[in-house]
């Protein structure tokens, strides 16, 4: 007998909005400087979640969403992790780094546009979403302040987009489909001979 796995879309959109959410805090300095070294707690549990999720995706032939999650779980969420660990035991600055490597990560999300053209409208616009609140968070961190209400706003967006991606992921589990719109470029079906 064959192994079936669910999906994993509502642990990784999960994770991501949560993260989110606590990026938008901390860009909107809702949190005490107390609450920093907590970050190192939650980011690890988002990108524990997001790894497993991606495995089980991979394990499911689902390439796209599974490196998806598992390249955003390890960059997006263990890495500042740790950043933030380092930071609180006063061993490291992540300025300017983190705003570059989160320009990177806004460049991966960019390439992720590619294969994610062939999904359903709504989870295709993780792709470019990703990619401007990447790069307006790592240009918001390297200096550009002028990009902070804009990073701001679209994390805010994400928290958004993420809870409703959880809710698509658990109801197609049941069966429930919540609209999620049209392939860009759906696939063409072969020729019949």
């Amino acid at each position: 007998m064959q192994e079936q796995w669910a999906g994993t879309t509502a642990t990784g959109y999960s994770a991501f909005s949560m993260v989110c959410l606590i990026i938008w805090l901390s860009l909107n300095h809702y949190i005490p400087k107390e609450n920093v070294p907590i970050f190192f707690a939650l980011l690890t549990a988002g990108g524990l979640a997001q790894i497993l999720a991606g495995m089980i995706q991979l394990k499911r032939g689902l390439a796209t969403p599974g490196n998806l999650l598992l390249t955003f779980g390890t960059l997006f969420m263990l890495g500042p992790a740790l950043t933030f660990l380092l930071v609180g035991l006063k061993l490291a600055s992540p300025t300017p780094l983190i705003g570059y490597v989160n320009i990177f990560l806004g460049v991966l999300m960019g390439l992720y546009i590619i294969p994610l053209l062939r999904a359903p409208l709504i989870p295709f616009l993780i792709g470019p979403l990703g990619f401007f609140v990447l790069s307006t968070l790592g240009l918001t961190e390297i200096g550009y302040v002028a990009f902070k209400p804009v990073a701001s706003f679209l994390f805010a967006v994400s928290v958004i987009y993420g809870l409703y991606m959880v809710a698509v992921g658990l109801g197609e589990e049941v069966n429930i489909h919540l609209p999620v719109g049209k392939p860009l470029m759906p696939l063409k079906e072969p020729l019949k001979q």
